[in-house]
């Protein structure tokens, strides 16, 4: 073989191989964008299943406060029920010095009793009420960021499947070239043979 087939031939090695090199790093660049895809799809699904928790758990204290709030209203309405129908004064008779009686009204001390755990009732029942009010909001915020999070986590599935059928698409195309490269090679190198001094 020539000196000028033989620097053909080389260069035409050296043309494989940059090609090859440029399909096997366009794959890797694929394949490492297709793990961090999936890292940030795992890392979205374990925020995800973690916000679920706390929604069920939201849940769970507002079925409680709600369940605290309706006994104490029920319990205020039955005490002050209890209380429109106590006295609140007593009548109370005396005899007196000279024989007489003497009628005198007094405050009811069962009255008095059912009107400090009616106010107590209330002011319990105000207190779940304002608890009741506080889960609900916080149950609000939770749902709407898992919302978000569930959309972001779709996308991610989403973007995942895309860079798939990327790299299958990559793949084939670099299995395609390849084959063609080694047919231009192998024609090339058949005429660099058979021709030597070209």
């Amino acid at each position: 073989m020539s000196y000028k087939a033989d620097a053909r031939m080389q260069a035409v090695a050296r043309f494989r191989e940059k090609v090859g090199d440029f399909a096997q790093r366009s794959a890797e660049d694929f394949r490492y964008l297709l793990q961090l895809l999936r890292d940030a799809r795992a890392e979205i699904a374990g925020k995800v299943r973690a916000y679920e928790e706390c929604v069920v758990s939201a849940r769970g204290l507002l079925a409680q406060a709600r369940g605290k709030k309706s006994a104490y209203a029920n319990a205020r309405a039955g005490l002050e029920s209890e209380l429109s129908r106590t006295d609140k004064t007593v009548s109370r008779t005396q005899r007196t010095e000279n024989g007489g009686t003497k009628t005198t009204e007094e405050p009811n001390p069962q009255y008095a009793q059912l009107k400090q755990q009616a106010d107590r009732a209330a002011s319990q029942c105000a207190a779940a009420s304002a608890v009741s009010e506080k889960v609900y909001q916080k149950l609000c915020g939770l749902e709407h960021d898992l919302e978000f999070l569930q959309a972001d986590l779709r996308k991610a599935e989403t973007c995942i499947g895309q860079a798939e059928a990327l790299c299958r698409e990559t793949e084939a195309l670099n299995e395609g070239a390849s084959s063609a490269l080694e047919r231009v090679v192998g024609a090339l190198s058949d005429y660099l043979n058979v021709s030597p001094g070209k």
